[in-house]
């Protein structure tokens, strides 16, 4: 069983050796690349899947920590907010965007999905009910 975070560390363990120049890649850093160093270097830890590798390097840069390349998708280097924060501080600050931007949607009244809404409960003119008929004089 593999421990939160252990997939990440192995993955960052690898782009900083790639940044150092300990390994010699003549292609570019892809995460297809990535799993065969993990595999090579940690024969005996869990195998990590290509999509596992692709999904943390794209939240990576998601959060500012890297710079990708576009075809094929891969590991370029670490961004300069990177080299100065680490990876922990930006995640920090993307939680906290996060959090920020989803407490300002509330407020506007934004996260309710728009079938939810007060308004949608509303009867328009055009779903009233018509008026039962005037009833037979007797």
């Amino acid at each position: 069983m593999t421990r939160k975070g252990e997939l990440e560390a192995r993955i960052k363990s690898v782009c900083d050796r790639y940044v150092m120049g300990l390994i010699e890649e003549s292609n570019m850093l892809s995460p297809y690349r990535i799993v065969q160093h993990l595999a090579t270097e940690e024969p005996d830890a869990p195998k990590a899947s290509v999509g596992a590798v692709s999904a943390c390097l794209k939240r990576w840069h998601k959060i500012g920590f890297i710079d990708v390349g576009e075809k094929p998708f891969s590991f370029d280097c670490y961004t300069e907010a990177a080299e100065i924060e680490g990876l922990l501080a930006l995640k920090k600050q993307h939680r906290e965007k996060l959090s920020a931007s989803k407490k300002k949607a509330v407020i506007a009244g934004d996260a309710v999905p728009s079938n939810l809404r007060r308004e949608s409960f509303v009867a328009s003119p055009a779903s009233e009910p018509e008026p039962d008929p005037e009833p037979f004089p007797p």
